[in-house]
């Protein structure tokens, strides 16, 4: 029997059952409050290796819509209807929201939320991490593949996931607007997800981000946004211009080695 939503919830099997069942819950409860229950499915991969997993797991689904989510993320009551809503209009091909900090974070948490939602790093991607404006035409740099929606048939014009670690959707999303379809953002479409704290993991995260990065420059560039400063005190600010020296070492030597890996 053919469904209307396949949800798609990349796990890993290192962060434990209670994390991803702490995701499904949140699904399934999103599920419900926007009326879908018959005609949803929710499909958890165990596969190593998100591209890989990911695709198989779409080759199996039932769904007119593919939703993407990750293990460790919660989302929100009014997160599916939110998402969804924009893929009403024939002509968008994927719609995204943003993966904002969870509630009562820790400290370095907070501050590498800071930094990620800052223009001054992340540029325009900063929409990623943070609600901000209104539901809008977009490209593939406030987009990101754990809060996705793909129309299907789009999906599998592009053949799927590319095998381009850690930027697969971004690449998914340029090959899906080259189709000629829009990429949509919508600011109200919101997941909970935890952040790298300072200084170690946020680190390897950046040089992992900016490896994929540097893979994309070579077919596609980057755009960057204006620079926007955040609540500022004096503990903070330290924290974040430490932090923000780091992001850019971190992701400029992944984008250079991604370079020369290509």
């Amino acid at each position: 029997m053919s469904k209307k939503v396949s949800i798609i919830i990349a796990h890993d099997k290192k962060r434990g059952s209670e994390i991803v069942d702490r995701c499904v819950q949140s699904v399934k409860k999103s599920v419900m409050f926007c009326g879908l229950e018959g005609e949803t499915e929710i499909i958890v991969t165990e596969e190593p290796g998100k591209t890989k997993s990911r695709n198989d797991a779409v080759r199996n689904s039932k769904g007119e819509f593919l939703v993407f989510v990750d293990d460790d993320a919660v989302v929100t009551d009014g997160w599916l209807h939110e998402l969804l809503k924009p893929l009403k209009n024939t002509s968008v091909g994927a719609a995204g929201g943003p993966s904002v900090l969870m509630p009562n974070a820790p400290f370095r948490e907070v501050i590498a939320d800071r930094i990620l939602t800052s223009s001054i790093a992340t540029w325009k991607s900063s929409s990623r991490y943070l609600a901000k404006g209104e539901t809008r035409i977009t490209d593939e740099s406030e987009l990101h593949s754990c809060n996705l929606a793909v129309r299907k048939t789009v999906f599998d014009l592009v053949n799927g996931f590319p095998d381009i670690v850690p930027c697969e959707e971004n690449a998914l999303l340029n090959n899906i607007q080259k189709l000629g379809v829009k990429l949509v953002y919508t600011n109200l479409a919101v997941v909970h997800h935890n952040r790298p704290p300072l200084f170690g993991s946020y680190a390897r995260k950046m040089f992992y981000y900016g490896t994929g990065r540097g893979k994309m420059i070579r077919r596609y560039g980057f755009r960057a946004g204006r620079p926007r400063f955040v609540n500022p005190t004096v503990k903070s600010t330290v924290f974040f211009f430490a932090g923000l020296a780091l992001h850019y070492v971190s992701y400029l030597s992944g984008l250079v080695w991604g370079l020369m890996r290509g």
